[in-house]
C-alpha cells in the first residue's frame, strides 16, 4: 500500500505585496511535492495581494504586524511540517520534497535552507546583497545568536512548543529561533536546494527599508537584548576567508552595513520622536479610559458591539466578562491575536436583538461605532442595546459629523451621521466631553495643526472643562442607566 504523503503548510505574510507575491505561489505550485496548503496572512494590504494568493487557492487571514500574521499563519496550519516563507521569494522546485526528506529521514526538527538572491537590474546594491548572501553560505552561519542564517522549514509539533513573539515587525524570526534553540531542536543546514530573494534595487529603496527596520528595533530589542543586538552587529561572516574572494565585494559589504546602521538609527530616532508624540497628543485619552474604566466598575459582564480591532477595552483594568461583536471579519481576527475579548460573534451590529437575549448582559456599549451608521439606524441600536442591557448601555462617538473614509480594507469605517449632546439627552443619556476642545481635531482624531506637541498640550489641558460642557468637546462619552 502506497504511503501517504505528509501535508506541508507554507506560510505567506504579505502587505501591498503584488510585485512579487504571483511567482512565490508559482514557485510553490510547481513544485515537485504535490501535498501543501498554502497560508496567507495580510496586512490590509491596498494592492491585489489578496485576490493573487485567492486566485492560487490559498487560505487567507489577516494580521497586522509581521509577527502577528507569522503566528495567525501557524495557528491555521494543519501540516505535520511547516516552511515560513516570504512574499519576495521563489522556491526550488524540489526544496519542499528535499526538506520533508531531510527531516523524516534524519529526524531532524527544523531545516536551514540556503538562500540566494535574484539580479534583475545589475546595481550595485543588488550585487552587494547577494555577495552578502552568498559569503553567509559559504560560511553556513547558522548560529542563532551571532549567525546569520535562520532555519524555515520547521515540524508544526516543534513550533507549538514555544512562546510566539507578538506585535513585532523585525527580528520575528530572529526570535523563534532563539525560542527552539533554548529548547534543543535539532537542526540541518540544506545548500542542494534553495531560495532565491528577489531584493531591493536601488538605495532609495535600501534605505527606506532598514528605516522601516528601525522603527521596530526598540520593541525587538526590549524582549531579547542579547541576540538583538549581537545580530545588529557586522556579520561575522564578513571576518571570514570567503569574505575576501572578492576584495573589492568585501568592501562593498562594509559600505552595506554602514548605510543599514544609518539607516535603521534615522529610524530609531522615528520611533522615539513617535513614542513622545504619541505621549503628548493621546494624553487626553487618559481621562477617557477612567471614565470608561468608572463607569464599567460595577458590571459582571458587557457586550462590545462594534468591537473592531483595537477596542478601549484593552486599555482598561477588565475584570469582567466580555463578549465582542463585529461584521469586519479581519477585525476580529486581530482583536483575538491580542485577547481582548473572551469571545467573539461575527454579525450585523442592527441585528444583535437576534444574536443574544434580553437583558443578558449588564453593560452594552459601543464606543466609535454609531456615527457609521444612518441617523435612523443608530436609533435603531441604541433601542436594542438597551433591550439587551441589564444596568447600562455606554455609547462613545464624535461631536457631530466628522467626514471619514474607509481605511485598512475596512469599508465600514466610513461616517454616515453625526450625533451632539441633544441627541443623546432626548434618548436619556448623561453626556460628558473627552478628548479636549473640538476644534483642535479633525479626521481620525488627529491635531489639525502644527506643532502638535503645543496643541496636544492645550487638548490636554481643555480636559476637565469639556469634561463638564460636552457641547465643547471632540468626543461625546455618553451613558444611560437602565431601570430595573
Amino acid at each position: 500500500m502506497k504511503k501517504k504523503l505528509l501535508l506541508v503548510s507554507i506560510n505567506i505574510p504579505t502587505y501591498n505585496s503584488e510585485k512579487t507575491l504571483r511567482e512565490t505561489l508559482e514557485s510553490i505550485r510547481s513544485q515537485s511535492y504535490p501535498r501543501i496548503e498554502v497560508i496567507v496572512a495580510d496586512g490590509y494590504s491596498r494592492d491585489s495581494s489578496v485576490a493573487i494568493a485567492k486566485s492560487f487557492g490559498a487560505k487567507i487571514f489577516y494580521a497586522e504586524k509581521l509577527a502577528d500574521a507569522r503566528y495567525t499563519c501557524y495557528q491555521n496550519s494543519r501540516g505535520k511540517y511547516v516552511l515560513i516563507l516570504d512574499s519576495d521569494q521563489v522556491l526550488h522546485p524540489k526544496l519542499v520534497a528535499a526538506c520533508v526528506k531531510l527531516c523524516e529521514g534524519g529526524k531532524y526538527d527544523a531545516v536551514t535552507i540556503s538562500e540566494r538572491s535574484i539580479i534583475s537590474t545589475g546595481s550595485l546594491v543588488e550585487k552587494l546583497i547577494a555577495y552578502d548572501k552568498w559569503v553567509v553560505d559559504k560560511n553556513r552561519d547558522a548560529d542563532a545568536v551571532f549567525g546569520t542564517a535562520l532555519p524555515r522549514f520547521f515540524s508544526r509539533k516543534t513550533l507549538s512548543t514555544i512562546c510566539w513573539p507578538r506585535n513585532l515587525i523585525v527580528f520575528d524570526h530572529t526570535y523563534i529561533y532563539m525560542e527552539l534553540v533554548r529548547l534543543g531542536i535539532r537542526t540541518a543546514y540544506l545548500n542542494s536546494v534553495y531560495i532565491s530573494h528577489h531584493e531591493v534595487t536601488d538605495w532609495g529603496s535600501f534605505v527606506k527599508k532598514f528605516y522601516r527596520y528601525g522603527r521596530g528595533y526598540v520593541e525587538a530589542l526590549r524582549g531579547q537584548p542579547g541576540p538583538i543586538a549581537a545580530h545588529s552587529l557586522p556579520r561575522r561572516s564578513y571576518f571570514s576567508k570567503a569574505s575576501l574572494a572578492k576584495p573589492h565585494y568585501f568592501l562593498g559589504l562594509l559600505l552595506l552595513y554602514c548605510v543599514k546602521v544609518i539607516a535603521a538609527g534615522l529610524g530609531v530616532l522615528s520611533y522615539f520622536i513617535g513614542e513622545l508624540k504619541h505621549i503628548v497628543v493621546s494624553r487626553g485619552d487618559w481621562a477617557y479610559y477612567v471614565t470608561l474604566g468608572r463607569y464599567l466598575n460595577d458590571v459582571e459582564s458587557v457586550l462590545d458591539v462594534g468591537c473592531g480591532s483595537n477596542s478601549p477595552l484593552a486599555k482598561i483594568q477588565k475584570h469582567f466578562y466580555s463578549m465582542g461583536v463585529d461584521m469586519f471579519q479581519p477585525s476580529i481576527e486581530q482583536s483575538k491575536n491580542t485577547g481582548i475579548h473572551d469571545a467573539y460573534k461575527r454579525g450585523d451590529v442592527l441585528a444583535i436583538d437576534r444574536m443574544f437575549g434580553k437583558k443578558q448582559f449588564d453593560a452594552v456599549i459601543a464606543l466609535d461605532l454609531i456615527e457609521h451608521l444612518q441617523k435612523k439606524q443608530g436609533y435603531d441600536l441604541v433601542g436594542k442595546m438597551g433591550k439587551l442591557a441589564k444596568k447600562k448601555i455606554i455609547i462613545m462617538t464624535p461631536n457631530g459629523f466628522y467626514k471619514q473614509e474607509p481605511y485598512e480594507g475596512n469599508p465600514y469605517q466610513v461616517h454616515r451621521s453625526g450625533w451632539d449632546v441633544d441627541d443623546f439627552f432626548k434618548l436619556g443619556f448623561t453626556v460628558r466631553g473627552i478628548r479636549g476642545i473640538k476644534w483642535l481635531r479633525g479626521e481620525y482624531a488627529t491635531l489639525k495643526w502644527k506643532p502638535w506637541v503645543v496643541w496636544g498640550v492645550i487638548s490636554v489641558l481643555s480636559e476637565p472643562f469639556v469634561y463638564f460642557f460636552p457641547r465643547w468637546a471632540y468626543q461625546l462619552f455618553a451613558v444611560k442607566e437602565i431601570k430595573s
